[in-house]
């Protein structure tokens, strides 16, 4: 199933005060799952995951990859919100999966699941993208998701902790984009 290599991460668990706040919360909070998914492509077990995730996918047919990737993924996760705490927690890519391996399901929120599916596609050299949206005009940013880019450059939204019919009963009114 997945390497048993060691995980390359020291910390699989870190929890940060007020994310996905304000503005200034929510650009650290994405420069921190940036740093922590840029980790993860050091780490075999990731590279291994993405493989089989787009197994019998032609390398050449990125758009297809990305349907393999987001699948696989839908498969796997199961939406967990975080604890009841003064901040956020971010289980790390390394994480989901050995939960994965461990239980044949991982559990996690939006920016978890953002932090794994931008590794994976970067495993594999799908550019990524962290997406984080505000409800309200002037609201906070409340969730966040990963895009990933085909050759001709059109980014591909990798939600799978929302289902479409909410996401248009509550249309994003503002955006944070931060390149993985």
């Amino acid at each position: 199933m997945f390497a048993s290599a060691p995980s390359l991460l020291p910390v699989p668990v870190r929890t940060l005060p007020l994310l996905m706040g304000g503005d200034v919360q929510t650009r650290i909070t994405l420069r921190v799952m940036r740093d922590l998914a840029g980790r993860a492509l050091r780490d075999p077990v990731i590279l291994d995951a993405a493989v089989q995730a787009v197994r019998g996918v032609d390398g050449r047919d990125v758009p297809a990859q990305i349907a393999a990737l987001r699948s696989w993924l839908a498969r796997r996760i199961q939406f967990l919100r975080d604890p009841d705490i003064e901040g956020d927690v971010l289980r790390t890519p390394r994480y989901l999966l050995d939960h994965l391996h461990r239980d044949g399901v991982a559990r996690a929120d939006c920016d978890d699941v953002s932090m794994l599916t931008a590794a994976l596609g970067k495993s594999i050299g799908i550019p990524a993208r962290f997406h984080a949206v505000a409800f309200e005009p002037r609201g906070a940013f409340r969730h966040v998701f990963t895009e990933l880019q085909t050759p001709d450059g059109a980014w591909h939204e990798m939600d799978i902790t929302e289902s479409a019919e909410r996401r248009a009963q509550f249309p994003a009114l503002r955006s944070m984009i931060v390149e993985v």
